[in-house]
């Protein structure tokens, strides 16, 4: 296989393992072999969240969609963190974004009805 996907491989294994240092830098080595490899980008982002790094996951988020737009991971885990930020229009597209790629996510669905009902009771 080439280097970015057993890198990839070994990040993977070692989040799972709740080892997030060694995940990180395997992701690192990744993006060294193939640095558009959003999908390392993504699992860093989710990475940082746990670590309630959130403004290195935001970062992160923004240069997967950079890279690739329609990523559903991506867009779904930026709308979480819009959200919290309590920017929930901005939450709000990114989930339509999100829906046009993956419809019956009911999960994703249960969110946007949750972010218009909050966005129905702001005072203008």
């Amino acid at each position: 296989p080439d280097l970015a996907s057993f890198h990839y491989s070994l990040g993977n294994a070692y989040k799972k393992l709740k080892r997030y240092d060694e995940a990180l830098s395997e992701y690192k080595l990744t993006l060294k072999y193939d640095p558009k490899h959003v999908d390392s980008m993504n699992n860093r982002g989710v990475i940082y969240l746990t670590l309630n790094l959130n403004k290195l996951a935001e970062k992160e988020f923004e240069s997967v969609l950079n890279l690739a737009k329609d990523h559903p991971s991506a867009l779904n885990n930026l709308a979480g963190i819009r959200f919290s930020q309590g920017h929930y229009r901005k939450a709000l597209i990114l989930l339509d974004r999100y829906l046009l790629i993956k419809p019956n996510d009911t999960h994703v669905q249960e969110a946007r009805r949750a972010i218009h009902l909050i966005l129905d009771h702001e005072v203008p």
